[in-house]
């Protein structure tokens, strides 16, 4: 989430420079940043969220696993599936910046 980290930075500039060095374009682009990453953490929470659904799904199935047709238990693995490489996508966004 490197807007994340330049929201930071920007944040860390601003609250540390006069406030008559500032300029209104800095200012307005810190601001626009911010928002950027306020959305890009919304829709990853959102994800996430999609993500504990689908897990506690796989949980109910494995708990009725006895009671399970041969086509819930095909789409309970489908659906494992789909987690593992939703996780690996998630896991594969790393930051390239780092808070200090």
């Amino acid at each position: 989430m490197e807007c994340c980290f330049r929201a930071v930075k920007g944040a860390r500039y601003i609250l540390n420079t006069q406030i008559s060095k500032i300029q209104a374009d800095e200012l307005h682009t810190l601001k626009s940043t911010f928002y950027v990453a306020v959305e890009r953490l919304h829709m990853k929470a959102d994800r996430l969220f999609s993500l504990q659904r689908q897990l506690r799904e796989v949980l109910t199935l494995i708990n009725m696993r006895c009671d399970l047709s041969e086509h819930e238990r095909m789409m309970a693995l489908q659906l494992t599936d789909e987690i593992e490489e939703r996780l690996r996508l998630e896991l594969s966004e790393k930051p390239t910046g780092r808070l200090r």
